[in-house]
C-alpha cells in the first residue's frame, strides 16, 4: 500500500473515532432532554441547551473536516470531491467488507440513525406540548382560532392535541 493512502486512511479512521465519540455524547444528551422534557425540568433543559449548543459546533467542525478528507480521497483517487467515499478509498487499499475503515463507518452511521430518531421523537413529544398548550390558552381565554403551524409539505398543520400517540399520527 502507498504511504500516503496509509496516511489518509489513518487520518479517516481517527475522524470517524471523533465522530462516534460526539455522536454519543450527542445521544447521551438527546436522551436526557427527553427525560427532562417529560418530568417538566426546566433548570435541566436550560443546562442541557449549553451542551446542545457545544454539539452543534464540535458538529460543524466534524463536517467541515469530513469535506476537508473527502478532498483529499478525492485527490488521491483522481475522482470529483463529491464522488469521494470511505468505501472507494476502503477498495483503493484493498480492504475487505468487514475492514477496520468500513466497520468505523458503519457504526458512525448507525449512531446517526440513532440520534435522528430520538430528534425525531423528541420533537413529537414538543409538538404535542405545545399544541397542547396552545389549546388550553385559546380555551381559556376564549381566543380564536389556534396559531397556525406548517408542516413539511408547507400545508397548515391543525395543533396536536389529546392522547400522544395520536399526534404521531
Amino acid at each position: 500500500m502507498e504511504t500516503g493512502a496509509d496516511d489518509l486512511a489513518e487520518a479517516c479512521l481517527s475522524h470517524l473515532a471523533r465522530e462516534e465519540d460526539t455522536l454519543r455524547a450527542t445521544l447521551e444528551t438527546l436522551q436526557e432532554v427527553r427525560g427532562a422534557a417529560l418530568s417538566g425540568d426546566v433548570r435541566r433543559l436550560e443546562t442541557l441547551h449549553a451542551r446542545q449548543d457545544e454539539a452543534a459546533r464540535l458538529t460543524e467542525a466534524m463536517r467541515e473536516e469530513r469535506e476537508y478528507l473527502r478532498s483529499r480521497i478525492a485527490k488521491l483517487l483522481r475522482i470529483k470531491s463529491g464522488e469521494a467515499t470511505l468505501e472507494k478509498l476502503a477498495i483503493h487499499l484493498g480492504e475487505s467488507p468487514n475492514g477496520t475503515l468500513l466497520v468505523a463507518a458503519r457504526r458512525v452511521r448507525e449512531l446517526a440513525s440513532r440520534v435522528q430518531q430520538i430528534c425525531l421523537s423528541n420533537a413529537t413529544v414538543l409538538e404535542y406540548c405545545l399544541g397542547f398548550t396552545r389549546r388550553v390558552l385559546r380555551d381559556i381565554t376564549g381566543g380564536g382560532t389556534p396559531a397556525e403551524s406548517y408542516g413539511p409539505d408547507g400545508m397548515v398543520m391543525e395543533s396536536p392535541c389529546g392522547p400522544l400517540l395520536s399526534a404521531r399520527g
